[in-house]
C-alpha cells in the first residue's frame, strides 16, 4: 500500500493500493509507519502517489457507513496532516494526477 525509499536524506512515501489511493485508516496507518521511519532516518520527506493518481481523500465507503468510524478516520487525518505540518525538516508533495 505504501512503499518507502531512503536516499541522500531524502525519504520518498509512494502510496499506491492499486484504486484510488484513499485516504482510508489503512493507508493512514501504513503513511504513519512510515512516517515512523523517516524520523528513524532524521529525513525530509516526498509524498506522493503512483503516476497519475495522488489520493482521492477520504475513503467514501467509510464516510458512508458513518458511525465512529467516519470520527475516527478524519481525526486520523487531521493527525497525519498536523504531523506534516510539524515535521522538521523540509516535507514535499508530489501530485502527478488526481489529486
Amino acid at each position: 500500500m505504501v512503499e518507502y525509499e531512503l536516499g541522500d536524506g531524502v525519504a520518498t512515501i509512494t502510496m499506491d493500493d492499486g484504486r484510488a489511493n484513499a485516504l482510508s485508516p489503512d493507508m493512514q496507518e501504513s503513511i504513519g509507519a512510515a512516517l515512523d521511519r523517516a524520523a528513524a532516518d532524521d529525513a525530509a520527506v516526498v509524498l506522493a502517489g503512483r503516476e497519475g493518481r495522488f489520493s482521492a481523500g477520504f475513503d467514501l465507503s467509510v464516510m458512508s457507513a458513518g458511525g465512529q468510524a467516519v470520527v475516527d478516520m478524519v481525526i486520523g487525518g487531521f493527525d497525519l496532516s498536523l504531523r506534516l505540518l510539524e515535521w522538521p525538516r523540509p516535507v514535499i508533495v508530489g501530485c502527478t494526477g488526481h489529486a
